[in-house]
């Protein structure tokens, strides 16, 4: 397979593959409030509050609890799509090592390649 079809190929799973449907949220339902992020990362404790304990936080204490939810939940989902990708590298046979910022560089190169070859014609 020449690195114009790896190319085609690659875009046409991105753009054929549906975006992840997580989380789970309560939009359209009235007096909708988020969900809260249960993720418990390997290893670690989990210090998941209920709606309960949250409502009975200092202000401040509170603002901290739900920044740092949503922290997790950003990096959560920029793991999945990472590991995504990874699956897409890898049935595309395109060489990376094991971690995120590796996963990026080939990806990007491969894409940059493979533009540089569509272009050429």
């Amino acid at each position: 397979q020449t690195s114009a079809q790896r190319y085609a190929s690659l875009l046409s799973h991105l753009m054929h593959t549906p975006p992840t449907s997580f989380p789970p949220t309560n939009a359209g339902k009235s007096g909708a409030k988020p969900l809260l992020l249960k993720i418990k990362p390997e290893g670690e404790r989990s210090d998941n509050k209920t709606r309960e304990e949250i409502s009975k936080m200092e202000p401040g204490s509170r603002r901290r609890y739900e920044r740092n939810q949503r922290e997790k939940l950003r990096s959560f989902r920029i793991s999945k799509q990472i590991k995504d990708l990874q699956t897409v590298l890898t049935a595309l046979q395109i060489p990376y090592k094991n971690n995120k910022f590796s996963v990026l560089v080939s990806a990007v190169a491969f894409i940059r390649a493979g533009q540089e070859e569509v272009w050429r014609g």
